[in-house]
């Protein structure tokens, strides 16, 4: 006999039931999730004051005679930086937010469809995340073989040939 892989489409008498301790979980986890996404919009809100101002003040400063030279372009890229950061943030912080509050309304009032945008949510929010940590240790990996074609070329220029 052979197995077949077909999905199973579910119909209205079939579906995901969740028992009332995976709501609980649903909703413990939604309220931790709408505070994480509060205190990240407010962090993302710091860190792009703090990259406006670090801006500015470099900026200021690299203009006074007496400073310690720094090139222009390393003035404002620390505050750009910031606010790239902060942007960042944001997102990270409105995934979590969204999900928080919707699957606290799609739990509390029984919406499945509710509760469907909220994992939507969620999905988006890990999707981030795999596409940052790719992204981060693509860099690391380019940093290191920078790093080492550095290494052998000083060595190289140290060593008469």
């Amino acid at each position: 006999m052979e197995e077949t892989n077909d999905p199973i489409i579910p119909t209205e008498s079939q579906g995901l039931l969740l028992l009332p301790e995976a709501q609980d979980f649903l909703l413990e986890s939604g309220k931790w999730a709408r505070f994480l996404g509060i205190v990240g919009y407010i962090m993302a809100g710091l860190a792009v004051l703090a990259g406006v101002f670090f801006a500015a003040v470099m900026s200021a400063v690299s203009h006074i005679p007496t400073a310690t030279p720094m090139p222009k372009f390393l003035s404002s890229s620390f505050g750009f930086i910031y606010i790239i950061l902060g942007v960042f943030h944001f997102f990270i912080a409105r995934y979590l937010h969204q999900f928080g509050t919707r699957i606290k309304d799609g739990i509390s009032y029984g919406d499945a469809e509710v509760v469907s945008t909220a994992l939507g949510r969620l999905k988006s929010l890990f999707k981030l995340a795999g596409i940052t940590t790719i992204v981060i240790i693509s860099l690391y990996v380019l940093v290191f073989i920078g790093v080492i074609i550095a290494a052998v070329i000083g060595i190289s220029m140290v060593r008469p040939s």
